[in-house]
This record gives structure tokens, C-alpha cells and sequence, in this order.
């Protein structure tokens, strides 16, 4: 073999030295060891690996500290049905061999990071690896923690020095359009035992032109000085300066937030439409009519954010022309929530793999398959498809809905008759969906009261089905703001039609400095059915509370006080909250970050778990019901939660009874 194909040991650590790498550095190594050619006197792949890492420990001495990315991407895969657990000790790298050999040495330190762990070896390990924060990278990530110490070197063996491991840390901190925060769950092996916790990993959108693409920073970072590159055997490596590449590199970027990305900037939004294999459509609406407009509105999915739940608000403002749209993007932070993204299904079928019968189709029955449903394509046996499978346990002809936006899963619901079907060892399960970044959207409007302070009316459109559970109250609201056209309220009355969970917490994010005005906050479920009048309060201090009281005395409707059990609008902990447990260090970070780098730090995520609380919210909100009563089996009607929740779940006579009991209160 030709010499410059090969090199000794003691030329790798000369060439390392040469290239800039001294006693005490702290090194970030990206490896591709097949382009440098073979080191003499190794064999095997684990002993090309052994090789490099002892040159490089040579070169920076036992002071000197290695870091390696040892990414896994483990909680990606997690399914709430089947926990994807992430062990330190025992996932592998899946970014190659160097990187795998390394993590599994002696003494050396993995971050506790389900999605992106980090190895390390050497006194700075600890301190940069130990206790990270549920952020891959957020502040006080290790890409941060690397920019406050001094000496640190990024070495790229064979790889060029677009090679950078802060990209998409700095993609964090400029907030570029074409990624977003992204909540996962999961779990780690902690001494010994699974702790499950909750993550954010910021992921980009699935468009050509946001591929991450260093390339432009790495001839920036050869124009600037910063890297210098060494020849070793057929190939050679860069030494670049961490700190001043990503000062750079950031400097680049409050100019260009599409720097790191492939590119050409574009409407993401708009892109991520033209991706997707559903296209926009429109609901065709009839002049209004309740019950027409139900028949066409409750089989439609309407999952939390998607074309359907579009079309349908959109379909309502043609007809109620007052209405504004309003929206946030994906990825942003509401009280104790991250916008989810867009969810597509495209096909959803159950078969049995040995007769070919088709046991489920979701074109058939929209609530059959879960709601945000994980896609998933392959032959499992009756077993694991069991753990994905929901059934009503007391309405054996229904199928529940299933909404699995925070716990992310892949499943059917199914009647107790489809289960008692499964009678084969193997199935076929295809679920073909798709996620993407979109905007939460709800209608808005406001009518003038003639008293001061103002009511709001909250209802949501979500499904599939939830005729009564959700569209009863949309009814509701839109004959109150029929009347509000002929008519002035006592107070003022703010609409809002959204969707549950996530909805209000959005509009509440959007609106905080005007909450002062809020006295009450209504939210109108399950209207349409039922025997006594359910009013869920958080505290006694709602003027609303004494005035509906009131109003149901005079009409001889029986009520009751509830505290819990109806429906809760503001499910405290979200999509769910993830509470940065050393907050105050991280507020200490950013000051450190405007102080030594003039780098803009990010305050948006640092959400108060207490701030629905300081905001008085829970006291504001009253959630109205006609119900069954309370502790009965069926609590609070009969196929709540269910396909059954059709129109025909529906008493017009006890709807338009709940509405004229609204008027009178409002107007």
C-alpha cells in the first residue's frame, strides 16, 4: 500500500498538534475514519477507533477533555403503548462506529438526553454532561455550556467543517421559521429505574429547502480564520475554534435565519402545504339551520389542527361574516402548552393477515383510528396489537375517540364485536399519516354590552362526532350572537370558537393584557341532552356563578355545583408543561450570553407553572352542561366520548332550552 495512505500513530499526534489541539483543550470530535486511509498496525474497525481516540487523548494530555455525539434519537420512537426507554449505558450511537466505541469506554460520561446524548471523557465531562435540561438545544444544552468554557476545539477526521455540532442550537436561538419546538415523551434509565419525563426537541419541517446545510458557515469559517484545515494519510481533518465560529456564525444569522439551511427562504407554511397529499377544501355550508349544519359538520375529523377543522371555521365565517380569524403557529408556547402540528391521515386499515378480511377502515368511520395516530406499516402479531387497540368497556357498540397529541401512539378503536373478531395470530396494520408545521386557528368577535366588563363565550368544534359534547355548544353560541345582532347584551360578549385542550390556552396567551376586562369566562358543552343543569367552577368568587343560579331558579331547573367531572378547558400541565427545574441559572446564562457575546437569549419557553393561577383564570371560568346527574353511570350523557355522540345524541328540545336559559342570563 502507498504510503500517503497510511500513517503511524506518533505522525497522527504531530499532525493533531500541528493542527492545533494543546494540552487541557476540550475537543468535540465528528469522525468519518475511512477517508483519512488506515492507520498502521490496526486490523480491525474497534482498533481504527482505538487508535484515533488515544492519538487525540495524547495530543491534549489527561488534562484535556474529549466530547463526542453519541445522538440515538430514542424517545423518537417511544409510543405511549410500547415506552422507547433510553439507557445510557446500553443504546447505541447510531451516527457511526467512533462514536459508539466511544460511549461504552471506561469512565466515560453520557448525557441523560433521550434524543441527543453526548459522550464525554475527561474533567470537564461531568460538568458539562450531567444534569441537562429537557431541551436538546435550549440554554444550559452542552452546546451552550461549551460557549462559556475556554480552549474548546471542534475536530472533524475526515469530515470538513460544515461539521458544526451548535447548528441547530443556533437555529433555536434565531427561532428560523423552518423549525420548531416539538414535545415528545418517554424515559431513562436513572440508577437503575425508568423515570419518565417530557422533552422538547425542535425538528424541522419536512420541505426540501429547510435540510440543514452548514456548508456556507464552513467557507465562512476558512474565509475567517477559524478553521484550519491538516493533511493526515489520503485525507486530513479542521481544527476549528468553537467559540468564534458560533459568534460568527450568529452574526450571520441576526441577517439570515435561513443561513444554516439549505434554502432559498420561502413561506413555510404555504411549502409545508404543497407537501402534504390532502390539499385545503371547503365545507359547503346550507343557509343556516342548527341541524342542518350539523349533519354536515359532525362526521367530518376536525382533529385539533387540520384541514377539516380549517374548512369548518372557514365555512362558519362565510356565514357569520363578523367573525375574525386569528391564529398561532405551531411550535409556539401558550400557558402550559406547545402548539402541536398539523396531523394528516391519509389511509388507516386493520386486516387480518390470514383471511385478508378487512376488520377496520377508517374511511368508514373516522373515530376508528386514533387521532394524531403515529403512521405505522407492518405485520404484528394479536399480542402487540392489542396494546394499540381502545374499546368502551360499558357501550359495546362503540368506538371510543382517542386523541394521543401528548402521548404520542399509533392505534384503532374498535366495538366489543370488532375485538371479538380478532381471532388470527397476525394482522396488518396500515396507518399512513403525517405531520406538519400549520397554525392553530379560531374565530373571534365582540359585541358591546351596555354594562362595563365583558363574558366569554367559549365553544369548540374538535371531533370527529362530539355532536353534543362540542357542537350543541357551537349552536348555542351562534344563536346567542343571532340575538346579539337585534339585541344589546348586559355585558359585553366576546365569541370564540376554537378547539379543546389547546384552544383557549392559546387565546389566553394572545390576550393576557386584556384579561382585566374578563369577568367570566363561559365555556358551553354537552348542551343538548340530559336532565340537570351542571355548572363546573373553580371557586365562588365568579360573578357569573350567582347570576346563573339565579336564572335557574326562576325556571325551575333543577342545577347542581360541580368542582370537577364535566369537561376541563384548561388541563393544567398541556401538551404537557415542561418545567426547567433550574430556571434561574438559565436566566443567569442569558445574561451571560448579552453580556460576553451580544447573543439574544430566548425567555419564551420558560413557562410559570403557576401563571394561570397569577392571572386568576381558573376563578373566571364556568363550564355549563345539561347533564345526567352526577355519580350515574353514564355521567354525563351516554356515549360522551364516542362515535354515539352523533346528531342523534341530540334533544333539540333540551338544546333550545339551555339557549333560551343563555339568553335570559346574557341578554
Amino acid at each position: 500500500m502507498s504510503k500517503k495512505y497510511t500513517f503511524t500513530f506518533e505522525e497522527t499526534v504531530e499532525a493533531l498538534k500541528r493542527g492545533g489541539l494543546k494540552e487541557g483543550d476540550t475537543v468535540w470530535v465528528f469522525s468519518s475514519l475511512g477517508f483519512l486511509g488506515r492507520p498502521e498496525g490496526v486490523r480491525t474497525p474497534e482498533e481504527v477507533c482505538r487508535f484515533f481516540h488515544h492519538a487525540i487523548r495524547k495530543a491534549i494530555g489527561e488534562g484535556g477533555t474529549i466530547i463526542v455525539p453519541t445522538y440515538s434519537y430514542t424517545i423518537g420512537r417511544n409510543t405511549a403503548s410500547e415506552p422507547a426507554v433510553f439507557d445510557p449505558k446500553e443504546e447505541p450511537a447510531k451516527i457511526g462506529p467512533f462514536p459508539d466505541y466511544f460511549r461504552k469506554l471506561p469512565g466515560v460520561v453520557r448525557s441523560l438526553d433521550p434524543m441527543m446524548p453526548i459522550a464525554g471523557e475527561g474533567p470537564k465531562a461531568e460538568k458539562l454532561l450531567r444534569e441537562v435540561p429537557p431541551n436538546s438545544y435550549g440554554h444550559d444544552s452542552v452546546y451552550e455550556r461549551l460557549l462559556f468554557e475556554e480552549n474548546v476545539k471542534i475536530l472533524t477526521l475526515g469530515l470538513g467543517p460544515n461539521w458544526i455540532p451548535f447548528i441547530h442550537y443556533l437555529d433555536w436561538l434565531h427561532k428560523v421559521p423552518f423549525r420548531y419546538d416539538k414535545h415528545f415523551t418517554g424515559a431513562v434509565k436513572k440508577r437503575e429505574k425508568n423515570e419518565y419525563l417530557n422533552w422538547i426537541y425542535p425538528v424541522r419541517t419536512l420541505i426540501e429547502e429547510s435540510y440543514p446545510w452548514a456548508y456556507r458557515a464552513g467557507e465562512l469559517a476558512k474565509e475567517k480564520g477559524i478553521c484550519k484545515y491538516t493533511q493526515l494519510g489520503k485525507g486530513g481533518f479542521y481544527i476549528c475554534n468553537y467559540r468564534r465560529y458560533l459568534v460568527e456564525v450568529y452574526r450571520v444569522m441576526e441577517k439570515d435565519k435561513w443561513f444554516l439551511a439549505k434554502g432559498p427562504a420561502v413561506d413555510v407554511y404555504q411549502k409545508e402545504l404543497e407537501r402534504l397529499r390532502e390539499k385545503p377544501f371547503k365545507v359547503k355550508l346550507p343557509v343556516y339551520d342548527p341541524k342542518k349544519w350539523l349533519e354536515v359538520i359532525t362526521p367530518l375529523r376536525r382533529d385539533l389542527i387540520s384541514l377539516s377543522t380549517d374548512a369548518v371555521l372557514e365555512g362558519i365565517k362565510e356565514h357569520f361574516g363578523e367573525f375574525e380569524i386569528k391564529e398561532v403557529p405551531t411550535g409556539e408556547y401558550c400557558l402550559s402548552w406547545i402548539v402541536p402540528e398539523r396531523w394528516s391521515l391519509y389511509r388507516a386499515k386493520l386486516i387480518n393477515a390470514e383471511t385478508g378480511e378487512v376488520v377496520v377502515d377508517a374511511e368508514e368511520n373516522p373515530a376508528s383510528v386514533y387521532s394524531y395516530s403515529k403512521p405505522f406499516k407492518g405485520e404484528v402479531d394479536k399480542n402487540r396489537l392489542l396494546k394499540h387497540i381502545a374499546t368502551c368497556k360499558y357501550l359495546p357498540d362503540a368506538r371510543p375517540i382517542v386523541n394521543v397529541v401528548s402521548d404520542r401512539d399509533w392505534g384503532f378503536s374498535l366495538t366489543k364485536e370488532e375485538l371479538n373478531r380478532l381471532t388470527a395470530d397476525r394482522y396488518l396494520v396500515e396507518i399512513e399519516s403525517d405531520y406538519s408545521f400549520a397554525k392553530l386557528r379560531w374565530l373571534e368577535t365582540f359585541v358591546e354590552g351596555s354594562e362595563k366588563g365583558e363574558i366569554l363565550l367559549v365553544a369548540f368544534i374538535d371531533g370527529p362526532y362530539r355532536a353534543n359534547e362540542h357542537l350543541s355548544g357551537l349552536i348555542a353560541l351562534l344563536e346567542l350572537l343571532k340575538e346579539a345582532r337585534e339585541r344589546k347584551p348586559k355585558k359585553g360578549l366576546r365569541f370564540l370558537i376554537t378547539v379543546s385542550e389547546v384552544g383557549l390556552p392559546c387565546w389566553i396567551e394572545k390576550n393576557k393584557k386584556g384579561l382585566e376586562n374578563v369577568d367570566a369566562i363561559l365555556v358551553l358543552t354537552s348542551l343538548g341532552n340530559g336532565d340537570i343543569y351542571t355548572l363546573q367552577v373553580n371557586g365562588v368568587k365568579n360573578p357569573l356563578i350567582g347570576k346563573l343560579s339565579e336564572t335557574l331558579k326562576m325556571l325551575n331547573e333543577p342545577y347542581v355545583l360541580l368542582t370537577e367531572g364535566l369537561y376541563n378547558p384548561l388541563p393544567f400541565g398541556g401538551n404537557p408543561f415542561v418545567y426547567y427545574p433550574k430556571k434561574e441559572k438559565i436566566l443567569r446564562n442569558i445574561e451571560r450570553l448579552e453580556r460576553n457575546f451580544s447573543i439574544k437569549g430566548r425567555i419564551d419557553f420558560l413557562r410559570n407553572p403557576f401563571e394561570i393561577f397569577e392571572l386568576g383564570i381558573p376563578e373566571k371560568v364556568v363550564v355549563l352542561g345539561k347533564t345526567l346527574p352526577p355519580n350515574t353511570l353514564y355521567f354525563p350523557f351516554k356515549g360522551r366520548g364516542t362515535d354515539l355522540d352523533d346528531i342523534k345524541a341530540i334533544d333539540w328540545k333540551a338544546l333550545n332550552g339551555s339557549i333560551n336559559l343563555l339568553k335570559i342570563l346574557l341578554f
